[in-house]
């Protein structure tokens, strides 16, 4: 598999962004930032950023990989994370969801800066053309961020969104998976699955068997249009 994601990486553009919204320890952003593409990596969490940061500077990475040290949301707001103990990979910004896999009676609150993706990308100088995939693990909060990036979506073509799901989690916040699938299709997206894929490459179909707990949406001119950084990030 990582002979097949290095095959990949040769032939694709490496001006292709990776944008990673929750990225934890960097387990999809460093390996991505470090085949030579741009990465932009949100974690609001303390532990999570120095682990980040550390992995950054081992991987002799430079500025491909830059660490967006805030929370996206769909409003703008100083509001709390709540991590347990231990686990920060789950921490959330609802306190419920927060405890809702681990159950542990240690949990540590701070103060969490949250913008929406609509308010940063205009605050940066970045090609969004080159965004080709955007990846979201926030434990319960997905239809939150998607809602603060509804501009940038709506103008959006060739861009692939894969986000982590647990309905339990994404109750804690007062919706269901179905409404962050509604909201993706009025912005003209279209979930990928085994049936819808299984025409093209056949490096692609794996996606939906691997990815499990995962939903892919695409919204493009074709399937086949698929960036192949898309390919190596899931293979990686």
């Amino acid at each position: 598999d990582f002979e097949i994601a290095q095959s990949m990486n040769y032939y694709d553009n490496k001006e292709s962004i990776f944008i990673d919204i929750g990225a934890n320890c960097g387990v999809m952003s460093i390996p991505v930032s470090k085949n030579g593409y741009i990465c932009y990596s949100f974690e609001p969490v303390l532990e999570n950023i120095e682990s980040l940061e550390l992995s950054k500077k081992y991987n002799n990475i430079g500025n491909n990989l830059n660490i967006e040290k805030f929370a996206l949301f769909d409003n703008v707001l100083t509001g709390y994370i709540y991590i347990p103990d231990v686990y920060s990979d789950n921490s959330s910004l609802s306190l419920i969801a927060s405890n809702t896999n681990i159950k542990t009676t240690n949990i540590i609150t701070r103060v969490c800066q949250c913008i929406t993706f609509d308010d940063w990308i205009l605050s940066k100088n970045i090609i969004v053309e080159n965004i080709k995939l955007i990846k979201i693990d926030v434990q319960g909060g997905e239809f939150n961020i998607i809602n603060g990036m509804k501009s940038f979506l709506n103008s959006s073509n060739n861009l692939m969104i894969i986000y982590e799901y647990d309905i339990k989690l994404t109750k804690n916040f007062g919706h269901d998976i179905s409404d962050v699938s509604s909201m993706l299709e009025l912005l003209h997206f279209t979930e990928l699955t085994k049936k819808t894929l299984q025409p093209y490459d056949k490096y692609v179909v794996p996606l939906c068997n691997i990815l499990p707990g995962n939903k892919i949406f695409w919204k493009g001119n074709s399937i086949k249009k698929i960036n192949m950084v898309i390919l190596t990030f899931v293979i990686l």
